[in-house]
Formats: C-alpha cells, structure tokens, sequence
C-alpha cells in the first residue's frame, strides 16, 4: 500500500507540473504577444489637412503633397496593418517605413496600394526614385474599406492586399532599415482615410 501511494504521489506532482507549465508558459507567450504589439499614433503639423478622428483614424485631404509621422523610429522584422477608405475609385493609400521624418528621405522605403498600380519602391515619389517591384492590379475604393499590410522579414519586403500577398521584393544591401513611420497623401489623390493602424513589432522602439 505504502509503495503504491508513492507512485500514485510522483504521479499527481508530475501531472500538476506538467499543467504549471503549461499555463504559465502560454500566460508568458499571450504577455509577450501584448507588448510587442502596438497601436500607432502619429504627429500632425499640416492641420489644414490632417484630421485625427475620435477613433484614432486619421482623414486627410487637400491639394498639396502632405505627410504625418510616428515620434518613435523603429527597427528590425516588423508587421504593419492599416485600414484604408475613401469615397472614390482612384483612392491610394501610401505608407512610408524607415524615414527621415521630414517628407521623402534617401532611406526611405515607400509602399502603396493604388485603384490601378501598387509598389516597393524607395526614396521618393518623383525624380531619383527606384521600383523594387511594381504590380498593376484593379482596386476599387469607391465606399469600400481596404486592409493595407507590410511585413520586413530579414532582407525581405512583402505587400498585402486585404490579407492576399500580393508583392514581394529584396531589399537593397545598403539600406539603414531604421526611422519613422509615415503616412502620405499625393496631391492629385482623393481624400482617404487611415484607421485600425496596428504595429507587430520584433526589432526595437526608439524615442
């Protein structure tokens, strides 16, 4: 009796660890899961054409090209998701990775997502600027909301089109892969709106 009692003892201690940990380590994945996610926030100075609306969306129109900025600069493999709506056909959505902070910069890594072409490119919009890869896929806008999605894995670039990869690019060898993240609005494109602006991040945050 006394020995199968201290089998039966070794077995419920075995059994309760066995559960422990189980539940802490996937308490510990859940937390890790929650710090490394972040909702962004972004800095307007042209106010005369950027709105920050009550749900943490941001609706900009106008006529010039205008931009809006995280105050953090990030780094390393990062996953980024952003809602964009509009009220016509030739809506664009555009989102900048590792820049300056001040409009296009030379490291600058630009994604967009237009009614009739998408692209990697970098540095800027206009003259000196590079296509890492480009795609010509129809997109309508018209009262239709868009998931927008990046991820950098290691030396990779991907663009996502409500969850569909839809292009992929290497990126260049000299590349600083650290900055700001910008939303942009080109001069000739309809007013949209950014919302549900959510950052997985595995690299670094800096103030």
């Amino acid at each position: 009796m006394f020995v199968f009692l201290k089998i039966n003892t070794r077995f419920l201690i075995g059994f309760f660890l066995v559960i422990f940990s189980f539940f802490f380590f996937s308490f510990f994945n859940f937390v890790f899961a929650l710090a490394e996610t972040k909702v962004l926030s972004f800095k307007i100075t042209e106010y005369e054409f950027w709105q920050k609306l009550s749900n943490n969306s941001y609706f900009v129109t106008g006529d010039q090209d205008t931009f809006i900025w995280t105050e953090e600069s990030f780094s390393g493999d990062i996953s980024l998701h952003v809602d964009i709506e509009g009220d016509a056909e030739n809506c664009e959505g555009v989102i900048i990775l590792c820049g300056g902070g001040k409009g296009f910069s030379k490291h600058g890594l630009i994604f967009n997502i237009a009614h009739d072409f998408q692209s990697i490119r970098t540095y800027t919009f206009f003259s000196g600027m590079k296509y890492l890869v480009r795609g010509d896929r129809s997109v309508n806008f018209l009262k239709q909301k868009h998931k927008m999605s990046i991820k950098i894995v290691g030396n990779e670039a991907l663009l996502f089109l409500d969850e569909e990869k839809i292009l992929k690019t290497e990126l260049p060898a000299n590349m600083r892969r650290e900055g700001k993240i910008g939303l942009y609005k080109y001069k000739k494109r309809p007013e949209v709106t950014y919302s549900n602006i959510v950052l997985e991040l595995e690299g670094k945050i800096e103030n």
